[in-house]
């Protein structure tokens, strides 16, 4: 469905062969690519027709991703597998892959530099930079990471952790942990609202 968030009604609804999981936009918010995990497919979506204008088949089920700031690249993580994918946003080939291990369970794009944070389901974050095409940096959070999301503005990191269900908040230069706050039920996914 896309969402008129003015009115919150229903502008458009496109149909997939199989059940979508998981959606994220290109930069300028022109296209969105949404995965369909059962069929292991990424399918892009013109927003202003609402029309599906390709889809490629991959080798693994696609998780999670999001694009570059340019527009040009998208990255994905797949169930099991060790890699982070690489993807032209254009035609939806793969252009390389980027070892990182596995446990992959979530990811976000710091939009100030390019960087990719990953988190893995044993408390690692590492930080990948799609131009080198290796991690090159990392820290541990010591719990199970559900979800994160880069605060641009203080530079930090927001990380929702799972069976202790807390929403934690990580300086990116010292690597330590500056907040922590206490949930009442285990969160699932977590947005930063107010950025430009």
């Amino acid at each position: 469905s896309i969402i008129d968030t003015d009115s919150l009604s229903e502008r458009e609804r496109i149909l997939f062969s199989t059940r979508p999981a998981a959606v994220f936009t290109g930069t300028n918010g022109q296209r969105a690519y949404v995965i369909l995990p059962e069929a292991n497919t990424l399918a892009t979506v013109d927003l202003s027709r609402a029309a599906l204008i390709a889809s490629t088949n991959l080798a693994e089920t696609p998780l999670h991703g999001t694009a570059d700031n340019r527009g040009q690249q998208l990255y994905l993580l797949t169930e099991d597998s060790p890699n982070l994918l690489v993807v032209n946003a254009e035609n939806l080939t793969i252009v390389s892959r980027i070892f990182i291990g596995y446990g992959a369970r979530c990811l976000a794009l710091n939009k100030n530099n390019g960087l990719v944070y990953i988190g893995m389901v044993n408390g690692d974050v590492a930080v990948v930079d799609p131009q080198v095409g290796l991690p090159i940096d990392g820290f541990r959070t010591g719990k199970q990471i559900i979800d994160i999301v880069p605060d641009l503005e203080e530079n930090s990191l927001f990380i929702l952790t799972g069976k202790d269900q807390q929403l934690e908040k990580y300086d990116l230069v010292s690597k330590k942990r500056v907040a922590v706050l206490e949930l009442s039920a285990a969160g699932y996914e977590m947005i930063v609202m107010g950025e430009k």
